[in-house]
């Protein structure tokens, strides 16, 4: 298996545009690699979550959005990732407390 990169600023841009408007959103990129759709996104959406699994590139990608507010650099596999602790639990989904009726 081997790495593949997207280097094209053109395809990039049309990637992004055709998200829509993310400025109240929180995107999740996996494998961000270098960082071409991490630059685009980091400027329109409200968070975005980056998770790349290469110790080396993650470093470059923290080195490069460190001062970015609203960007986070995850070293991780995405397979290992809880979604509810990065996220939060989803509505509705959470354990509810039974409340017993009461016997008569």
């Amino acid at each position: 298996m081997g790495q593949h990169f997207l280097n094209s600023e053109d395809a990039s841009r049309r990637i992004v545009d055709a998200l829509g408007d993310l400025s109240q959103r929180t995107v999740l990129e996996i494998g961000p690699g270098r960082g071409i759709l991490t630059s685009l996104l980091a400027r329109q959406t409200r968070r975005l979550i980056a998770v790349e699994l290469d110790r080396v590139l993650a470093a470059q990608l923290r080195l490069k959005f460190g001062m970015t507010r609203n960007v986070e650099i995850i070293e991780a596999d995405i397979l290992s990732i809880d979604f509810d602790s990065l996220f939060g639990p989803k509505p509705g989904l959470g354990v509810r407390e039974s409340r017993s009726r009461p016997n008569r």
